[in-house]
């Protein structure tokens, strides 16, 4: 029986897995830093990454790179190619908003007068860049007092008043941070009992 042996052969496999991931920031993130930090997974880690076309630094199966945002809506896109020409691509969209919302008092008026021991605030709070907004995407309070906030207005009810001069001071937070402030000024008299 003739048995025929081959040469050992050594075979060279280039590029493996290259799935990407975006960890951070998260997708849907509301920012208010115009550079930020993008990083995330790669399964091969000698594949080349580009986030939005600039090349990230890559170690150990994970990447990261500075990126800056323009105003308003932004897509990062994540883009993985290996030695082999196989690519994957991860996308997430997050939003830059350095805009405080615009916030004003209605009621009560700058330098009202009363005799009641609290009031009903109300008022406008309004995100530019989001337009419309509710209660997940800013926040009001008033005195410490946390206001109901809808389509663009805001109401905090039962605001306590000091005998005197007391400050009605409004604070707003959108969902990037920024915040904004405004306040009047209401003086409660005691009230006058009949003789």
């Amino acid at each position: 029986m003739l048995r025929v042996f081959s040469p050992a052969v050594s075979v060279s496999i280039t590029g493996t897995s290259t799935g990407i991931a975006i960890t951070s920031p998260a997708n849907a993130a509301y920012l208010n830093t115009p550079i930020i930090t993008v990083s995330g997974t790669v399964g091969d880690p000698a594949a080349q990454v580009n986030i939005n076309g600039s090349v990230a630094t890559v170690s150990n199966k994970s990447f990261v790179i500075s990126l800056p945002l323009n105003e308003g809506p932004n897509i990062i896109t994540a883009v993985a190619a290996n030695s082999n020409g196989t690519t994957s691509t991860a996308n997430i969209l997050v939003t830059l908003d350095t805009t405080p919302p615009h916030l004003a008092i209605y009621t009560p008026t700058n330098n009202g007068v009363t005799t009641d021991a609290s009031a009903t605030i109300t008022g406008l709070v309004n995100d530019i860049v989001v337009g419309t907004v509710n209660p997940q995407q800013a926040t009001v309070t008033v005195n410490g007092v946390a206001a109901q906030v809808l389509n663009r207005s805001f109401i905090a009810n039962n605001v306590p008043l000091s005998m005197g001069s007391n400050t009605i001071r409004a604070v707003t937070a959108d969902r990037a941070g920024n915040t904004a402030t405004t306040s009047v000024s209401v003086t409660r008299h005691p009230r006058i009992r009949p003789p």
